[in-house]
């Protein structure tokens, strides 16, 4: 499995670098965002390939779960910014709409960028949890935190919260962009 991981690696990676390096080259006819998110993405593939090899060495044992955990996390960083890279090449426009959106549209758009973050956050939270073994760390019942709804306990305890917190963030978003695409709120104005 480590072997395919890095071959896979390998070819994103150059398939990074070949998008970073055109960007560059032809940066003066393409948006300043386009090449941003090429350089940030090849940024943070540098910072992929020193985690990788971090892990795959573990020099620090006791810091495996967290260099675990950043590497996870700079890699949903880097698939954010390919993701930003495709979207600002494919629709040049899309953030800058030609008529202003509705408040409606508006609000869906600010609560899409919220559960995206939150949804990062769930998991970031979520490596850190499981690689540090606080899967447990609050018990069993939700959202109950070993007695209370605030935690009390060390570190592991606080980072189980926290992911618990952003579970509960994310459902919560996400059902009420649900509701306000049922009430057809934000169906008007968005292309199809």
């Amino acid at each position: 499995a480590e072997v395919i991981h890095r071959a896979l690696a390998a070819a994103a990676g150059l398939t990074l670098l070949i998008v970073a390096a055109a960007c560059v080259q032809w940066r003066r006819r393409l948006s300043r965002s386009l090449v941003w998110y090429s350089l940030a993405s090849l940024a943070l593939l540098l910072a992929q390939i020193a985690l990788g090899a971090l892990s795959a060495l573990r020099p620090w044992p006791a810091w495996g779960p967290a260099i675990a955990a950043l590497h996870l996390i700079t890699g949903l960083g880097m698939l954010g910014c390919v993701a930003a890279t495709y979207v600002e090449a494919r629709y040049p426009s899309a953030g800058r709409d030609a008529h202003p959106a509705s408040r409606s549209v508006q609000r869906f758009r600010r609560s899409i960028r919220a559960l995206v973050s939150a949804t990062f956050i769930l998991l970031a939270t979520g490596a850190f949890v499981s690689g540090s073994g606080a899967a447990m760390a609050c018990g069993q019942t939700f959202p109950i935190c070993n007695g209370g709804l605030v935690p009390n306990g060390g570190i592991l305890v606080f980072l189980q919260w926290l992911h618990r917190a952003a579970v509960f963030a994310v459902a919560c978003l996400l059902l009420s962009l649900l509701a306000r695409w049922v009430r057809q709120d934000v169906r008007v104005g968005l292309d199809p």
